[in-house]
C-alpha cells in the first residue's frame, strides 16, 4: 500500500494497527514530514518513509505490484495532474484500488464559514489567507474529478461526500473495471 503524499505517516500508523505485517510505503515532499512520520511508534514493520516527488521521478515500484494507493488532498496543487495518476495506474496490481480524497469547489461564503467554524480562523489576517488559499483548494468540481479520473484511465466505484469541502473516489484502472 503507498499514501502518496503521506504528510505525518498517520493514516499509514492507522493501517499499521489494524494489519501489522501490511507492506507500506508513504511519499511526500516534505522533509518535515517524513522525519515526523519515521518517530512515530509503529506496530509491527516500520513502513518505508521518503521524501519523493512524483511529479519528477516516478515511484520506485513494478508495474502492477501494489495493490492499494490512497491520495489526500494532494492531488489539487499539481499544475499537471494527468501524468501523476497515470504513474498511479502504472503501479496499480490488475485488482488494485485507488483511493482519492481532495478538494471540491465551493462556494467562496461557505469556504470561509468552514475555515472559521471548521478551523476556528477569524480576523482580517485569517480572511487574507483564506483569500489566497481559495483559488486553490477549489479548483474542482466532483465532474472534473471524474473526468480526470476517467482521463487516466480509471474507473469510479464509489464516491461519497465525507464532508462539505471534500470528496472521495475509489478507483480501479479502467481495464479492471471490463
Amino acid at each position: 500500500m503507498i499514501d502518496l503524499g503521506c504528510g505525518p505517516g498517520l493514516f499509514l500508523r492507522d493501517l499499521a494497527r489494524r494489519d501489522p505485517s501490511m507492506s507500506l510505503y508513504g511519499y511526500d515532499v516534505t522533509p518535515a514530514m517524513i522525519v515526523y512520520a519515521q518517530g512515530l511508534t509503529w506496530p509491527g514493520v516500520t513502513p518505508t518513509l521518503v521524501v519523493h516527488d512524483v511529479t519528477a521521478a516516478p515511484l520506485p515500484h513494478a508495474a502492477g505490484a501494489v495493490d492499494l494507493v490512497s491520495m489526500t488532498s494532494v492531488l489539487h496543487v499539481l499544475d499537471e495532474p494527468l501524468p501523476v495518476l497515470a504513474e498511479i495506474r502504472r503501479v496499480l496490481s490488475p485488482r488494485g484500488l485507488f483511493l482519492l480524497h481532495d478538494w471540491i469547489r465551493q462556494p467562496f461564503q461557505s469556504y470561509l464559514a468552514w475555515r472559521r467554524d471548521g478551523l476556528g480562523e477569524t480576523g482580517p489576517e485569517h480572511l487574507g489567507r483564506a483569500f489566497r488559499l481559495f483559488p486553490v483548494h477549489n479548483k474542482y468540481t466532483s465532474e472534473d474529478w471524474q473526468w480526470l479520473l476517467a482521463e487516466a484511465g480509471f474507473a469510479i466505484r464509489h464516491e461519497a461526500a465525507l464532508r462539505q469541502s471534500h470528496r472521495m473516489f475509489v478507483a480501479t484502472t479502467a481495464a479492471a473495471a471490463g
